[in-house]
């Protein structure tokens, strides 16, 4: 659940803040006609994004050559594009939108954030869209409390980016049209709100444009960068935006781990790092931070007390907007940080519990060994003895062993063991499998839960092999207890190297 709290914030706040403030632009500057061109771009990126979502479902219906969906490819070419159409949005930003700037020029504003709109969605929201159908269930269902779990992370992550661009669009959009806040103390008209607006639009155009502008540098090799393409002077602040940056926190978050574009592990869902999307929380709080202060004092005369209340419920009205949007936007930024950390603590990891190690001679006398001297024996005739009293809990119980006795230079063979909820039989495998690798697996509450994928296991299935079970480890039950041939487990070392 906590997962897709991060992910889905992770995946679209810069692109929804990007959008959400040229939205707001454009309709201050352009009017209805801006407002309808930037909403034909959003449903043009929307469209775009279901069709990306449906080619990844399908990907040999789309791509019949390659069996896949060529992303990388496609990303480029978003990335192209983006750069193409930022930089001269952000140029024309800083020569039209003001009071007096030709008409035709914030009409080119309204195409090009448009555009750019349609760009960011394709590159962003598709991968959202997508997550439900990508949930790794194992042997659950859609209709299990594991679904249902990851399906309400992804919508409370809906959701607060939802509450976030509604009250930045109004703070935005009061700005530009509440005429008394820019009042002069008298009551005088003064100067329009807009400004504050056209300050965001330009920086978040201009940051965003390098950030882009850096991942595609990333993308190159030395030898593959075209002549033509100058890489500025300021490669190390290109690296910084690209998430190459260190990974522990530093003084803000000591310890916390950043979220960066080598995260392939966890879906390559960013590729800039977390402090970039702190980057632009920060520019969003520009207009936000404007009307709050604004809005601190009466800024008109009045002549009864009905206008007297009036004004002061638009203040109280425009200092909630505002706050609003400030805390939702810190909800995703601690989304990002602290539910983040949360998630990805290392799993605890089962403490190994005692065994018998038992060689039985040509006698037929048993001898107990200890690990290390394995190798001196015919291991065929070696086995290890788990009491059943010890695993009878219904709880899994964890084992390993390292027969050279130096953990940096053979492989300690793990395995795991639990009975089967309601029944006589036990899962016994190594604490391993064929997706995951090595990973293992820990027990939370009742369940038991792969440490790489986050999946939960059927313990029924637990011995059985396939998808992310663990690999099954051959074992009999005699005399009271649970034995397992030492060869199988010599066998089983090859998965820990």
């Amino acid at each position: 659940m906590l997962l897709h709290i991060y992910r889905v914030p992770e995946a679209l706040f810069v692109a929804v803040t990007v959008i959400t403030v040229l939205y707001a632009l454009a309709k201050t500057h352009a009017g209805r006609t801006g407002r309808n061109i930037m909403l034909a771009g959003i449903g043009l990126g929307v469209a775009l994004a279901v069709l990306r979502t449906t080619a990844h479902e399908f990907p040999k219906v789309f791509f019949p050559a390659q069996g896949a969906v060529p992303d990388t490819a496609i990303n480029q070419r978003l990335w192209y594009a983006a750069v193409g159409l930022l930089i001269p949005l952000n140029i024309l930003i800083a020569v039209f939108c003001w009071k007096r700037g030709a008409k035709a020029g914030k009409i080119a504003v309204s195409v090009l954030s448009s555009l750019a709109s349609a760009d960011l969605l394709a590159y962003k929201a598709w991968n959202v869209l997508w997550a439900p159908l990508g949930f790794e269930m194992g042997d659950n269902g859609i209709i299990s409390d594991v679904f249902l779990l990851r399906l309400a992370g992804w919508l409370i992550g809906l959701i607060l980016l939802s509450v976030y661009i509604r009250f930045l669009y109004k703070c935005c959009m009061r700005l530009s049209e509440d005429r008394v806040l820019w009042n002069r103390p008298g009551g005088e008209p003064g100067c329009s709100g807009a400004w504050a607006l056209r300050l965001t639009a330009a920086l978040m155009t201009f940051v965003l444009a390098v950030v882009i502008y850096g991942l595609i540098l990333s993308q190159w090799t030395i030898k593959t960068r075209p002549d033509w393409v100058p890489q500025l002077g300021f490669e190390s602040f290109l690296k910084f935006t690209v998430g190459n940056n260190a990974r522990a926190g530093g003084p803000l978050f000591p310890g916390w781990k950043w979220i960066s574009a080598s995260d392939h592990a966890r879906g390559g869902y960013l590729e800039n790092g977390v402090l970039v999307l702190l980057l632009f929380a920060l520019m969003a709080m520009i207009p936000a931070a404007v009307l709050f202060f604004r809005s601190l004092r009466l800024r008109d005369m009045w002549q009864n007390p009905a206008q007297l209340r009036r004004l002061r419920s638009d203040n109280r009205h425009n200092r909630r907007w505002a706050a609003v949007t400030l805390a939702s936007a810190a909800l995703i930024m601690l989304s990002l940080t602290l539910v983040y950390e949360i998630d990805n603590r290392p799993p605890p990891v089962p403490e190994g519990e005692t065994y018998v190690i038992v060689y039985t001679d040509g006698d037929g006398a048993e001898h107990e060994l200890e690990a290390t001297e394995v190798e001196d024996y015919d291991t065929s005739r070696i086995e290890v003895r788990i009491p059943l009293s010890q695993v009878d809990d219904y709880n899994l119980h964890a084992f390993e062993m390292n027969r050279s006795g130096s953990p940096n230079k053979a492989p300690r063979v793990r395995w795991i063991v639990i009975r089967k909820p309601g029944s006589a039989a036990y899962g016994v495998g190594l604490d391993a499998c064929d997706v995951c690798g090595n990973a293992g697996y820990y027990q939370r509450g009742e369940t038991v839960v792969c440490k790489r994928c986050d999946v939960v296991m059927n313990t029924n299935t637990i011995g059985l092999g396939g998808g992310c079970n663990p690999i099954p480890l051959a074992f009999r039950v005699e005399g009271g207890s649970l034995i397992i041939a030492m060869d199988d487990l010599i066998a089983g070392e090859k998965e820990f190297k």
